[in-house]
């Protein structure tokens, strides 16, 4: 319960957030939305375990520079994050259509088609959930470090330390749907009204890039740098 109940708070971590935040404003569906936190904390819960996993097997502990290496590129993915949804805002325009004999409706989304398009016939861009593994998992990289010497402090068995990493990241995958479900609700009842979404967009693109270059200057600090 421990555990479950610290990878719950793990999801409310700043820098968690601050990616998941950017990651849902890619999609206005609340499945999606869900898919991509779930797979935030299916990708950190992977390196957790795999470096995690390692280290309680070795009985060794990851060096302090490694870990604030890894922290340095937590920064850079987050900084990355947050420029991609500002330039996905410049994409977004506002437009009338209608779906078969329903009435017409304004519609808020970004597409190549000329401004002022009444057809709906086309794709929206949408975050791929694959992105939002890659990022989970380079979030668990960073993480690993703390957890394990907690773990390796509490339990002396390498195999219960698993069992305990893998009830972690259930917490943290479940944690982390809610968080990315949270931002999702008002895109989507933003879909089909004249509603400013990018000013949630621009609002979680300034979180990202305020805690990423916050980590980037404690890790470069950390290892010299600045």
């Amino acid at each position: 319960m421990i555990g479950f109940t610290l990878g719950l708070k793990h999801a409310l971590d700043s820098d968690h957030l601050a990616a998941v935040a950017t990651l849902a404003t890619g999609t206005a569906s609340l499945p999606r939305a869900l898919k991509h936190g779930a797979m935030w904390g299916l990708g950190h819960t992977i390196t957790l375990l795999a470096v995690g996993g390692t280290v309680l097997v070795l009985g060794r502990v990851i060096p302090q520079v490694a870990s604030d290496v890894l922290e340095l590129i937590v920064g850079l993915v987050l900084i990355w994050l947050g420029v991609d949804v500002l330039w996905r805002v410049r994409k977004l325009h506002t437009h009338p259509h209608r779906h078969d004999d329903h009435p017409a409706h304004l519609h808020v989304h970004q597409h190549d088609r000329p401004e002022g398009s009444s057809t709906h016939a086309h794709a929206h861009p949408v975050v791929p959930p694959r992105r939002a593994l890659v990022v989970g998992m380079v979030h668990g990289l960073a993480g690993s470090a703390a957890l394990v010497l907690i773990t390796v402090q509490a339990i002396a068995s390498p195999f219960l330390g698993v069992v305990y990493m893998l009830i972690f990241g259930l917490g943290s995958m479940v944690g982390m749907s809610l968080v990315s479900m949270c931002v999702a609700v008002p895109l989507h009842l933003s879909k089909h009204r004249a509603f400013r979404i990018e000013w949630l967009m621009m609002a979680a693109a300034a979180a990202s890039l305020f805690v990423g270059v916050r980590i980037l200057f404690n890790a470069g600090a950390a290892l010299g740098l600045v």
